[in-house]
């Protein structure tokens, strides 16, 4: 991936037990990698669910997580790791900013154009 530009993954739980398994909630011990669920759910034996991930990285280099995925018979550890590079266009992060609930906050962005020609930005 690259700096400020969310990279996605797949990742397919298996169930090689013979019990049917509830997957109940993935969390991460870092805030840069996020794992979703498209639901709660069951997993028959031999049967798989989806799961996805997401990495949207913060600086250059490599992270390394643990997705914790919760179920009915304990917590299956599951290590991630993803990388990223300069984003091109020399966006970064904004980190640590507080806002009210209800406020609007517009910080500045800065973008460089390592193109030729003319670069249009939109929403």
């Amino acid at each position: 991936g690259q700096v400020c530009v969310a990279a996605y993954g797949e990742v397919t739980l298996t169930n090689p037990t013979s019990k049917s398994i509830a997957v109940e909630a993935v969390t991460s011990d870092r805030s840069v990698i996020y794992a979703s669920l498209s639901a709660p759910g069951i997993v028959k034996p031999g049967n798989s669910i989806q799961m996805q991930v997401v990495f949207l990285a913060e600086a250059t280099g490599f992270v390394e997580c643990t997705l914790s995925i919760q179920t009915n018979v304990g917590v299956i550890l599951y290590p991630v790791k993803a990388g990223a590079t300069d984003n091109p266009y020399r966006v970064t992060p904004l980190l640590g900013l507080k806002a009210v609930v209800g406020e609007k906050i517009s910080p500045p962005i800065t973008v460089y154009n390592p193109h030729k020609g003319e670069m249009r930005v939109t929403e």
